[in-house]
């Protein structure tokens, strides 16, 4: 009986590790909080996956309602949102960029749903 719960603990074990991760992700989620959302949420998990890489955009020009805007550093060209330190939401969400004319702007999770299905539909 031991025998067969180790056997069974170890197969769990090198089934859950064999799951694939983006690397990006490990710097706000573990190894494990991720297989369990891949298993539990795997909408979820491409959402966040997604957004990787399609998150943020800039557009350059003033606008009067960004007066009030939250003001950060131009990030790297390859940045995510993970290393702006910001999280998906339901809205959009928006920055000045300091010393320029430009907002960045972070996709909601709506916007980034809608595009998860149009490029499934374009593919087909």
């Amino acid at each position: 009986m031991k025998l067969i719960s180790t056997l069974c603990f170890l197969l769990f074990f090198c089934v859950s590790f064999s799951q694939e991760v983006d690397n990006r992700l490990l710097d706000r989620f573990s190894r494990t909080e991720l297989i369990e959302l891949q298993n539990s949420d795997p909408n979820e998990y491409a959402l966040i996956t997604y957004a990787l890489d399609n998150s943020i955009y800039f557009f350059n020009g003033t606008n009067p309602k960004s007066v009030g805007l939250k003001v950060i550093q131009r990030p790297s060209p390859n940045a995510t949102y993970i290393d702006l330190g910001l999280t998906i939401l339901d809205q959009n969400q928006y920055f000045k960029i300091e010393g320029e004319e430009s907002i960045l702007v972070v996709k909601s999770k709506w916007v980034l749903n809608h595009e998860m299905g149009k490029a499934l539909n374009d593919e087909k």
